[in-house]
């Protein structure tokens, strides 16, 4: 049992050999090939290559009227194309799994572990599902399937404990065993006379009073890893989808506003062309909008650099956002109440006044995402960890 665990890769082994391409490819070709139903046909003579599944259900049955096959047989065959369709709606899932097992970097010996019974579970299901007649048999189905989805999920056995104390002492004695650990950790080597021998050794522990010293080299080593990890590479994407959205949106809102306003503006300045100049704050305000998005992009664009705080890309992305859904917002306002107001205000003068109103109101939309995303902005910069 022992050399067969150690063959699947889940043995006693110190640093057994990781199968995650061989478990992956064996249950992709198990899923999507082998526990197909084809063979099955072929070999009872009802395969039909040009539409295989239409033609069971059509002509099943009357191939059992037929005499070609038995009912038991065609009753196996639909087992069967049961079992290979859930065996490759459950593949995914296996693989995802062991994909990310992999990335997060867990030992070789739990990720072999993982494919070998997911595996044995897999066959056991298929084997169950083609050969159950009764229900008493298939009761074992879900067993064998919550088996694969619990099995593989468990940790592999553990190798057993390591040498003996006295070859442990002999370890901590050897030069080449602490150096490269003193070295790595940036502390001084401690070297004593040893009086057996003669010479000077290292020493297999650190001295009581480099604690200090190597307390302060862990918390220097944290504080390096956890700036690294604040600043990740792809934070400045972040930044630049936040200052893409502040322009783009933007000038929806504000192309929008003016293509509406200037139909009503042109429709007014056939039959009143003295209204044409006036009717023009639509497209005036509609411009302001798009130069809002202008203003947060220029903003962004000034702090984005190689390595940008992730907190501070958040903000950024929100800036954006928040000025540029604002300003799309206020740019339909304006675009529908320039339409309507110019129409009205020429063919009753009066009205122009109350037009001008609603569309300073409209406008104002767009002023309180701009004040929103300085804000935003203005935060994120302050909140971002030093360099």
């Amino acid at each position: 049992m022992s050399s067969f665990a150690s063959f699947a890769g889940f043995g006693t082994a110190a640093n057994p050999e990781n199968h995650i391409a061989f478990y992956l490819i064996a249950n992709a070709l198990w899923a999507h090939t082998l526990s197909s139903s084809r063979a099955l046909k072929f070999l009872l003579g009802i395969d039909n290559h040009v539409n295989p599944r239409a033609y069971l259900d059509k002509f099943g049955h009357r191939a059992v009227l037929e005499g070609k096959i038995t009912q038991d047989q065609l009753d196996m065959v639909k087992r069967n194309e049961s079992a290979h369709a859930n065996s490759m709606e459950h593949y995914p899932i296996f693989a995802t799994a062991l994909v990310l097992a992999q990335v997060a970097g867990l030992p070789a010996r739990d990720i072999n572990f993982a494919g070998f019974a997911y595996t044995a579970f897999r066959l056991a299901f298929w084997l169950n599902y083609m050969l159950s007649k009764r229900m008493g048999q298939a009761a074992l189905r879900p067993v064998f399937w919550w088996g694969s989805n619990v099995g593989w999920c468990s940790r592999s056995p553990r190798p057993r404990r390591g040498p003996k104390l006295e070859t442990l002492d002999a370890a901590t004695r050897s030069q080449e065993q602490w150096q490269p650990l003193y070295r790595h950790l940036g502390v001084e080597v401690p070297v004593v006379e040893d009086p057996k021998i003669d010479e000077m050794v290292v020493m297999p522990f650190l001295r009581v009073n480099d604690l200090a010293g190597f307390q302060a080299k862990l918390h220097q080593a944290a504080m390096e890893w956890a700036t690294e990890a604040n600043r990740p590479v792809y934070a400045p994407f972040f930044s630049a989808m936040g200052c893409s959205c502040a322009v783009v949106l933007g000038c929806f809102g504000a192309a929008y506003a003016t293509a509406k306003s200037s139909l009503g503006i042109i429709s007014a300045g056939v039959l009143h062309p003295d209204t044409l100049v006036k009717n023009l704050v639509p497209v005036i305000m509609a411009s302001v909008i798009a130069i809002f998005g202008l203003i947060v992009s220029v903003i962004i664009t000034g702090d984005m650099k190689a390595e940008v705080p992730l907190s501070m890309a958040f903000s950024q992305l929100g800036a954006g956002l928040t000025v540029g859904l604002a300003g799309l917002a206020a740019g339909m306002a304006i675009g529908i109440i320039g339409d309507a107001g110019a129409r009205a205000s020429a063919q009753q003068p009066r009205l122009y006044v109350g037009m001008v109103l609603i569309l300073i109101f409209a406008e104002a939309l767009g002023l309180y995402g701009l004040i929103i995303a300085l804000t935003l902005n203005a935060k994120g910069r302050a909140s971002a960890p030093a360099c």
